[in-house]
C-alpha cells in the first residue's frame, strides 16, 4: 500500500514541478554535516524537516529518490561519521 501511495505522490509531483528534489536532499545533506543531527539516537524525520525547512512529504520523497529510506539515510551519515573517528 506504501509503494502505491508513493508512486502515486511521486507521479503527482513530478507532473507540477512541485519538489525539487535535489535542492531538498543538499539542504539536508549541509543540516546533516554542519549540525552533525545523525548523532542524535532520537532523531525524527520530522526534527530534519524542521531544520531544512520543508515538510514530511517532500523530505520522504526526496531521500527516496536516492533509493533510500529515511533510516538509512541517517545511518549512511553514522557509519562514515565512525570510519572517520
Amino acid at each position: 500500500m506504501f509503494n502505491k501511495l508513493f508512486n502515486k505522490l511521486r507521479r503527482r509531483f513530478k507532473r507540477g514541478g512541485q519538489i525539487d528534489a535535489e535542492a531538498i536532499m543538499k539542504r539536508a545533506d549541509i543540516c546533516m554535516q554542519e549540525k552533525k543531527l545523525f548523532l542524535r539516537k532520537d532523531l525524527s524525520i520530522h526534527d530534519l524537516c524542521v531544520e531544512i525547512g520543508t515538510n514530511r512529504t517532500y523530505l520522504s520523497l526526496s531521500i527516496k529518490s536516492r533509493g533510500v529510506n529515511f533510516y538509512d539515510y541517517i545511518n549512511r551519515y553514522r557509519v562514515n561519521y565512525f570510519y572517520s573517528l
